[in-house]
């Protein structure tokens, strides 16, 4: 996954790519990113029913390239979470960091107390 400030040039990267290989030609950066986007809430969803759009209409005539899709999608969705749980992670090891930080000043300030 990418940090936040760079998503912009690596959605530019990924268009870019996707035209190379004729699809998507005349779409730009932020299209493609709202139609993955799409795409994802319905792999979230189920993904049980075939989208009511041109994609899908695609995917009804040839469903060889809906199990590609979809298995490219269930990926994108797996590293999504897995992203998701890793930031959750980094948060409660930024907390327990920083409860240990407060507990060892507490400690001190104590003991500075004492001395007085």
């Amino acid at each position: 996954m990418a940090p936040r400030a760079k998503l912009g040039e690596h959605w530019k990267e990924v268009a870019r790519h996707v035209q190379e290989n004729g699809c998507c030609l005349n779409r730009e950066s932020d299209t493609l990113k709202n139609k993955v986007a799409s795409l994802l809430a319905w792999v979230e969803g189920g993904g049980t029913k075939t989208p009511q759009s041109a994609l899908g209409k695609e995917w009804e005539r040839d469903p060889a390239l809906f199990a590609l899709v979809s298995g490219k999608l269930d990926a994108v969705q797996h590293l999504k979470l897995e992203a998701k749980g890793t930031k959750e992670d980094q948060k409660e090891h930024e907390k327990q960091a920083q409860n240990t930080a407060k507990d060892a000043g507490e400690s001190m300030r104590d003991a500075m107390v004492i001395c007085q």
